[in-house]
């Protein structure tokens, strides 16, 4: 269960993670439709390097399961709305939320997630690791 990995992650070492919890007794490698596409994207409190804050963008259609490539061009058009406002946004993954943005096709939700974790990685190499 990915808790007990998280918990044993804590003791043997000084940073963190984004891990999925898994919560219920069924589980399912197969997902449904998509009534809504969520982009998350971590950010810096202010404009330096301290406490992380977490945005959903969220797609503008959620009233039915269809159209999951047109709701992910939504979702990064939310982000790309507010991302010169969030700190920081000159990550090659934030140029690659503008570049689909630009070109309004989608790449994909696992894509999105690559670019999520991308962003991340890239705020913690950079300096954003305070302890």
């Amino acid at each position: 269960m990915a808790l007990s990995v998280l918990m044993r992650l804590r003791l043997s070492v000084r940073n963190f993670s984004t891990l999925n919890i898994v919560v219920g007794n069924h589980f399912a490698e197969t997902g449904g439709p998509a009534y809504a596409v969520a982009v998350h994207h971590i950010h810096f409190e202010g404009d330096v390097p301290g406490p992380l804050h977490i945005n959903h963008f969220i797609s503008d259609h959620v009233d039915a399961a269809v159209n999951t490539s047109g709701k992910a061009v939504e979702a990064v058009h939310n982000l790309v709305a507010e991302i010169d406002n969030l700190h920081p946004h000159d990550t090659a993954a934030c140029d690659e939320y503008r570049e689909i943005d630009h070109e309004q096709t989608s790449r994909g939700l696992g894509y999105l997630k690559r670019l999520a974790i991308q962003h991340h990685i890239e705020m913690m190499l950079n300096g954003g690791i305070v302890l």
